[in-house]
């Protein structure tokens, strides 16, 4: 089953996602570090023989439901909840929460 996102953003919504406000108190030394930003749509535990057994079109049903936020890892830390939008035809997180 596939479900259709239309969700879209305002180019200024696009533009805050792309230029967040720095921190004041991060060392601005810090501020250049590369991280890695990740969005986790959900996960589900599988056996090696399921994973093995996996095939073109196969489905695989995660452990959120569709109208649950979806987590934002920076570097496998948990730092925000998100919602998934459209930019632009791609696919995009609106920040919903702060969890840090």
């Amino acid at each position: 089953m596939s479900q259709e996102l239309n969700t879209t953003i305002s180019p200024e919504v696009a533009s805050q996602l792309a230029n967040p406000v720095q921190d004041s108190e991060v060392n601005p030394m810090l501020m250049g570090l590369p991280v890695t930003l990740s969005v986790e749509v959900g996960k589900s535990l599988l056996s090696l023989s399921e994973v093995s057994n996996l095939t073109i079109d196969s489905v695989v049903k995660l452990d959120k439901a569709l109208a649950e936020p979806l987590n934002v890892m920076v570097n496998n830390k948990l730092v925000a909840k998100a919602e998934l939008v459209v930019v632009e035809n791609q696919y995009a997180a609106r920040i919903l929460e702060i969890v840090v």
